[in-house]
């Protein structure tokens, strides 16, 4: 099947089994790309590659839709401030996908998940993992990213214009609700 027209199907099995992440993973725009390895976002998309979409079951896809969902509803985007990219993206893997996984979603073998992370936040589990590095093996680990939020002009973002993402995240939290 197509990567677009199974995106299309889970998004909508998301919305009617676990419609909080399927509001807000319908709130947003759908990008293929074969420039990533999975799906990432940037808090205004989610962007997937499609040979990644085509070699994982649909529940999987489904479950990584609500990973990218959460990154979005917890603005993992605009938090990374100085810390290191990799780090902050296992960081918040950690602190979503158990989230994802305990609301009865599956996500693919490789996703992060550590009990003795539950509750905490990103910032909280980045601190730990600087404490106690990763094997560098464990770098396949990533199935789901976050992006550098950036403006229209492809740059940092303004104080503004992350006032602005922030004010949009916050309503389609408020509407996923």
């Amino acid at each position: 099947m197509e990567a677009s027209k199974i995106i299309a199907k889970a998004r909508t099995h998301l919305m009617l089994r676990q419609p909080f992440f399927g509001s807000i993973a319908l709130s947003l725009v759908m990008e293929e790309t074969d420039e990533i390895p999975s799906m990432a976002t940037n808090g205004k998309s989610i962007k997937y590659n499609p040979d990644f979409v085509q070699m994982h079951q649909i529940e999987e896809i489904e479950g990584v839709i609500a990973h990218e969902a959460m990154h979005v509803a917890f603005k993992h985007m605009l938090r990374r401030g100085e810390f290191d990219r990799q780090l902050w993206n296992m960081a918040t893997d950690y602190a979503i996908n158990l989230i994802v996984v305990d609301s009865g979603l599956k996500i693919p073998e490789s996703g992060l998940l550590e009990r003795d992370y539950q509750g905490l936040s990103a910032e909280a589990i980045y601190n730990r993992l600087l404490q106690d590095p990763p094997e560098p093996e464990s770098s396949d680990w990533n199935f789901g990213g976050v992006e550098e939020a950036t403006g229209e002009d492809g740059q940092a973002l303004t104080e503004s214009e992350a006032n602005a993402i922030e004010g949009e995240i916050d309503v389609m939290v408020l509407r996923a609700h």
